[in-house]
């Protein structure tokens, strides 16, 4: 689940990532879209997508230790993107274990930021 060996699952960690699998498998009905983001979705990013043309608020998370998305390429799009805001999460791996709080209060605080109804 893109969490480094060696990281300490604790029993509420080991909970969250057992709830994420139930989600996702069995894998054979995802498998022609899990292909297709491969293969066609997620190339297109890395291929000359015209990241500095977004116009639209934009968060990026991502944690350090991420093996499945790297973290290198989450500061690259934040780079590009104008404006964009980037929230490094030092440990967690994929799922950010550990750093709910966090995250969610930097997704409100993001959301308040960019409503279109603030005052």
């Amino acid at each position: 689940m893109g969490v480094l060996q060696g990281f300490d699952l604790t029993p509420e960690y080991k909970a969250d990532v057992a709830e994420v699998m139930k989600t996702i498998l069995p894998v054979n009905p995802r498998s022609a879209g899990a292909v297709f983001d491969m293969f066609v979705s997620n190339p297109d990013i890395n291929i000359g997508y015209p990241l500095e043309e977004i116009t639209v608020p934009v968060l990026i998370i991502n944690a350090v230790d991420d093996p499945l998305t790297l973290y290198v390429n989450a500061q690259s799009m934040a780079e590009r993107i104008p404006g964009a805001k980037l929230v490094t999460i030092e440990s967690g791996g994929h799922m950010l274990l550990g750093h709910e709080e966090r995250i969610r209060s930097e997704i409100v605080a993001f959301l308040e930021e960019n409503s279109s109804t603030r005052p």
